[in-house]
């Protein structure tokens, strides 16, 4: 059964997604963005398609130096792993997808569910703490005359915000996985106020969730993920290049895919009903119009890359369910129990 917090969620993000809808239909020429999907050169998304399945590989290779502390994980199960969470995020709110990936790889290799989840989270940390340093590269390498100066500098703050989160979380889960004397007084304090059964309880969850982080005392796993990382932007970012390309937008500078993808970012943070439908396109949109791309164009770009998105995140997860005969409901009931 679905927590208050779950439904209340459910339903912001379906009025974020609404109100983005209403938004479109209300602003925008629809006969304009129709005629530029029209005019796409729609073999370039073949590229920007296979770019798609590479980065959830990556992602899925990566994973396994945040689980080898832990046990040594196949690259299928963690591919498998991996695609079924990609799969419900595409299907499901608020991002539930991070949790379904704990627990189905959990349930693969028979470990503790906490560790699993500790290495979700640590990694999407890392991801924020390296995006971070994309952001600071696109800042310093992208023209300073560049047009729509208040967009440029209302996504600069925003960028820098978001940056400054990411660095806190990955800063306190470091200190959290060292033990550190003020982070384990503030634990302590904390579970010293709840009942002796429900702390018990709560102090092994924690240890569990700390066992995730192994990874950090392992130089070799530390710079493999490092280097996983850097060619995971890199053909992000060129995914984007295949797109401008399939609507004839050759001239962009090279640094646009990176400025794109940090608007997209950004955007997919924002809470909206499943599949990031709603902020996902108003972000595109905004970051194509610091280069002076009309809306609908704009739009037009947004639809195919989400729907290409959609697909390729949507088809292994699928592909997995039959596979390993694994029941999706089910998955979602115990990832829903976890989030709670």
């Amino acid at each position: 059964m679905k927590s208050v917090k779950q439904r209340l969620g459910f339903w912001l993000g379906i009025s974020v997604t609404l109100f983005f809808v209403g938004w479109a239909l209300l602003k925008y020429d629809f006969e304009s963005v129709g005629t530029a999907l029209m005019k796409a050169n729609y073999w370039w998304v073949i590229p920007a398609a296979v770019s798609e399945f590479i980065l959830m590989y990556i992602r899925s290779v990566r994973w396994r130096y945040f689980l080898a502390p832990i046990k040594p994980v196949s690259i299928r199960n963690s591919f498998m792993a991996t695609s079924i969470g990609f799969l419900a995020n595409m299907v499901l709110p608020a991002r539930i997808g991070e949790f379904v990936r704990a627990f189905a790889i959990a349930k693969k290799e028979k470990i503790s569910r906490g560790a699993s989840l500790g290495t979700v989270v640590i990694e999407r940390a890392i991801d924020g703490f390296s995006f971070a340093i994309v952001i600071l590269v696109v800042f310093m390498t992208v023209d300073a005359t560049i047009e729509r100066a208040t967009y440029w500098e209302t996504l600069k703050t925003t960028a820098y915000m978001v940056s400054a989160f990411y660095i806190l979380v990955f800063a306190a889960l470091f200190l959290f996985h060292k033990r550190v004397k003020i982070v384990e007084w503030t634990i302590d304090f904390t579970l010293g106020i709840l009942p002796t059964k429900i702390s018990t309880i709560a102090r092994r969850l924690l240890e569990s969730f700390r066992s995730g982080f192994g990874f950090l005392e392992s130089g070799h796993h530390i710079t493999a993920i490092a280097l996983w990382t850097l060619l995971f932007w890199a053909i992000a970012g060129w995914r984007n290049i295949a797109f401008f390309y399939a609507f004839g937008l050759y001239d962009l500078p090279y640094v646009a895919m990176f400025v794109i993808l940090l608007a997209q970012v950004i955007g997919t943070m924002i809470p909206a009903a499943p599949g990031f439908v709603g902020p996902y396109h108003a972000a595109t949109i905004a970051g194509l119009a610091l280069y002076n791309i009309d809306s609908e164009l704009g739009l037009s770009i947004a639809i195919v890359m989400h729907v290409t998105m959609f697909i390729t995140n949507s088809l292994p997860g699928v592909v997995f369910l039959w596979l390993e005969k694994l029941s999706f409901t089910e998955i979602k009931h115990q990832a829903e129990e976890e989030q709670t």
